[in-house]
């Protein structure tokens, strides 16, 4: 049995150094996005009313997330008595965090044995997490509320378990990554049999026909478990949200690509891209997890997110490669591979290393300045100020709706996540999220140009169907004041008319100042609008 690992003080030192680095880097973009009150919802239905519905009165079964382990720990949280945003925030970056402590362990199992045994100084096994502590594409994921970080972190733990030979531990964290992001499949497959055939298989201690089937069961019941519920309970074999991410083929060429650049651009992956080849023989199974999942970013037609959301894993998959194919190179001059030996090759590599993190630092300042000057970078991706701004304004005026009118009011939505969640109204989206009937009307593809993730919008015959009491998807929020009373009824219809919650101040973490009071208004049914006494504040 291998001895067990000792924590030197360095090492101790310089992890706490790390993270130290990247909590003060994540303040800086720390957010909360509307995708996120989606879990929150489900999350909260589930802690009240046992029931892992949007709707709960009344009760529609729709599975229109794709996180159940996220679902639950966030459920967890809640019924405990703790704020769901909170949550899921400490949660983001305590995974993230942890990711950062993986990479130190996984580039320790892949680089040569004298890089980790006294062959060169204990900093290179820290230069991945040094790399992505300063860049924005890993750190942003740190918070938000959506459970990326949280499946890379249980990816990575699978990952850094293979290496090991721990066959239980592999299953189960690969199991626990795929319940909360199904996707994680796509780059844990490539990377945990490529890992088990150059490492853990020969130091596995777990070899037998009955370790390998515990491994198994351990893997497969619960996806199983999961599988059949969803069927029993939804009468359905993939989520409700399949619908919009396989119907990315009209954006691939377009979106996909111009994603995937930006990613590349954005991330600095193209300064490693000289240095992975040499560390090959022992970081491939990362390339080629990496290299499958930019392939599934693509195939999905990207994101309206900046910073490469759904690219998190090959961010972090690259940055350990390139940590394990600096410590090649170091190895190698310290060996006299290539001619007479250096002394001093280890502080040179961890100078490079280093001065390549320097360079990620250096643009970080001018990258958060153009986030906080445009709602939309490059007139593609949402930035994160734009994000958080949007979900900040929309969960201020359904907390208002909520304190003024009926509970069992009725709205059609277009996003799904602030407004529903702090409303607590009866929600349906127009681009079928929480909606099942919308991905199967034909008159609700959309064949022009449209943002990922928008791929359907229901027509207005389809939502005015659904009887709602009011139609927030053709609202109206600004806070310049409120629509021109006309603009309702050439929105929803004749005899729609606005009404309007005014937020007043709004708290925002980014802002000392806050955000000012915002008019968010929708077309109100007549019927409704009529039985509906005018607050003091909120109608034009």
């Amino acid at each position: 049995m291998a001895a067990p690992r000792r924590l030197h003080l360095p090492t101790l030192v310089i992890a706490l150094a790390t993270l130290a680095v990247f909590a003060v880097h994540l303040r800086a973009w720390s957010f909360t996005c509307d995708d996120a009150y989606i879990s929150f919802r489900y999350a909260a239905n589930f802690a009240e009313g046992g029931e892992l519905a949007y709707n709960l009165a009344p009760l529609e079964r729709v599975e229109g997330y794709t996180n159940p382990l996220w679902v639950f720990v966030l459920a967890l949280g809640h019924g405990l008595g703790l704020d769901l945003a909170s949550w899921a925030s400490a949660l983001c970056a305590t995974a993230s965090g942890l990711a950062l402590l993986c990479c130190v362990g996984l580039t320790r199992e892949l680089v040569p044995p004298a890089a980790r045994e006294g062959g060169g100084p204990l900093g290179l096994l820290f230069v991945a997490a040094a790399w992505l502590v300063a860049t924005p594409e890993f750190v942003v994921w740190g918070s938000g509320g959506l459970e990326g970080s949280f499946a890379l972190v249980l990816g990575l733990g699978a990952a850094l378990a293979c290496a090991r030979g721990r066959l239980a531990w592999t299953a189960g964290l690969a199991m626990a990554a795929l319940l909360t992001r199904l996707d994680a499949l796509i780059w844990l497959a490539p990377s945990l049999g490529g890992l088990w055939f150059i490492s853990g298989r020969a130091r596995s201690e777990e070899t037998s026909a009955r370790h390998r089937l515990r491994a198994l069961a351990i893997f497969a019941l619960p996806l199983l478990v999961h599988l059949i519920f969803r069927r029993v309970y939804y009468e359905a074999w993939l989520p409700n949200t399949w619908a919009v991410k396989g119907s990315g083929a009209a954006l691939r060429m377009d979106w996909g690509v111009a994603y995937l650049r930006a990613w590349a651009l954005g991330s600095g992956v193209l300064v490693l891209l000289p240095l992975l080849p040499l560390g090959w023989r022992r970081s491939w199974p990362l390339l080629l997890g990496a290299s499958a999942n930019l392939a599934w970013g693509w195939w999905v037609g990207g994101d309206f997110m900046a910073y490469g959301r759904f690219l998190l894993p090959a961010t972090t998959l690259m940055a350990i490669a390139g940590a394990v194919a600096l410590a090649h190179v170091v190895v190698r001059a310290s060996e006299g591979r290539w001619g007479r030996s250096s002394p001093h090759a280890a502080r040179i590599g961890l100078a490079v290393a280093l001065l390549l993190a320097g360079l990620q630092a250096w643009r970080i300042p001018a990258r958060l300045a153009a986030d906080r000057e445009r709602a939309w970078l490059d007139e593609r991706w949402e930035s994160v100020d734009g994000m958080q701004q949007f979900a900040a304004v929309r969960r201020a005026a359904g907390a208002r709706m909520a304190s003024e009118l009926p509970a069992d009011t009725r709205a059609s939505v277009g996003a799904a996540g602030a407004f529903p969640f702090a409303s607590g109204f009866f929600a349906f989206d127009a681009y079928g999220l929480v909606d099942p009937g919308v991905a199967q009307l034909e008159a609700a593809k959309i064949r022009g140009r449209v943002r990922p993730g928008h791929q359907f919008h229901a027509p207005l015959s389809y939502l005015r169907a659904r009887e709602p009491d009011l139609m927030c998807h053709i609202g109206w929020a600004s806070s310049e004041g409120p629509p021109p009373p006309r603009e309702a009824a050439r929105r929803a219809g004749r005899g729609w008319t606005w009404y309007c919650a005014q937020t007043g101040p709004i708290e925002d973490p980014r802002r000392p100042e806050g955000l000012p009071n915002h008019w968010y208004c929708c077309p109100a049914a007549p019927e409704f609008g009529a039985g509906l006494e005018a607050p003091e504040e909120g109608r034009p």
